[in-house]
């Protein structure tokens, strides 16, 4: 009786934690569900937002936004592959560079891939200008030349649309944009 009592409590211990289990895979299942909802309705309201503030800077016309929005969609997809591809590389990067003997070809390669990917997506934003530029009349083209300036500016008010998330290049470091603007300021101060 005393061993048949043990089965029992022992099947219902089983079985407990199996409704358990699945409960917390369920509920996993929902959030991330969720997760992966909000993720996407984010892309699109920054698309959306990034179409609406060019359309509205540039003036442009129905015609101009339809043919905007289709480009904008092509832009949005393969930065996103290449920005995803280039995260991936950074996270084997990291491990490798925490592994007890890390490998000096490995990390190079890396870097290489990195490097390879940040020229890609220079080459898509040139590709979202120039599609974004022909649909333009000349006005509308210096306008444009205007913002993309201003974007590239890391303290301007419209970088929040151009590097992402309002990160450009801080504190003089890189590219032209750093110690040019740097110089720049010497020069003014002279």
């Amino acid at each position: 009786m005393n061993s048949e009592m043990n089965k029992t409590k022992i099947l219902l211990l089983i079985i407990l934690f199996l409704l358990v289990t699945n409960i917390a895979a369920i509920i996993t299942g929902i959030i991330s569900s969720s997760d992966r909802k909000k993720a996407e309705d984010a892309r699109e309201t920054a698309a959306g937002t990034r179409i609406n503030f060019f359309a509205g800077q540039l003036g442009l016309s129905e015609g101009q936004k339809s043919d905007f929005m289709r480009f904008n969609r092509t832009f949005n997809r393969d930065a996103r592959q290449i920005t995803s591809g280039i995260e991936d590389l950074r996270f084997r990067m990291i491990d490798e560079m925490a592994s007890p003997e890390p490998d000096r070809q490995i990390l190079d390669s890396i870097c290489t891939e990195i490097g390879i990917r940040h020229t890609l997506l220079k080459k898509e934003t040139v590709d979202y200008y120039l599609n974004l530029k022909s649909i333009c009349n000349e006005g509308q083209k210096e306008q444009l030349h205007g913002l993309f300036r201003e974007m590239s500016d890391p303290d301007g008010d419209l970088n929040r649309f151009g590097r992402g998330r309002g990160q450009g290049m801080k504190n003089g470091m890189g590219g032209r944009r750093g110690p040019y603007r740097m110089r720049e300021q010497q020069i003014t101060n002279e």
